[in-house]
């Protein structure tokens, strides 16, 4: 599991990287605003914090549960998604009879 975390370290920092290369291009070509620019850098470095602290965590949390437990989060966690991706499904509209 450290090579996998490992792995997604680098790969969250690699693309962190490559979108601020980009952005500074985009800045030096003046196709980015400079306000822009400094909102989109410190967006990606806060996806970045996030995306490098977060699945340590959730991975210890993970190991600390018992089988039953996990079986019980991988259970709520589908039915979760079946319910949200109903809920999003859009509605028929009924459309009304003008006399």
């Amino acid at each position: 599991m450290n090579d996998l975390l490992h792995l997604w370290d680098e790969m969250a920092a690699s693309l962190a990287v490559i979108v601020i290369v980009m952005t500074a291009i985009g800045l030096m070509l003046r196709l980015v605003e400079p306000t822009h620019a400094f909102k989109r850098v410190g967006l990606v470095l806060g996806c970045l914090i996030l995306l490098l602290i977060l699945p340590p965590i959730l991975v210890g949390i993970w190991r600390s549960l018992s089988i039953g437990q996990q079986l019980g989060t991988i259970i709520l966690a589908i039915a979760l998604g079946v319910i949200s991706s109903r809920a999003v499904t859009p509605k028929a509209r009924i459309r009304k009879r003008e006399h």
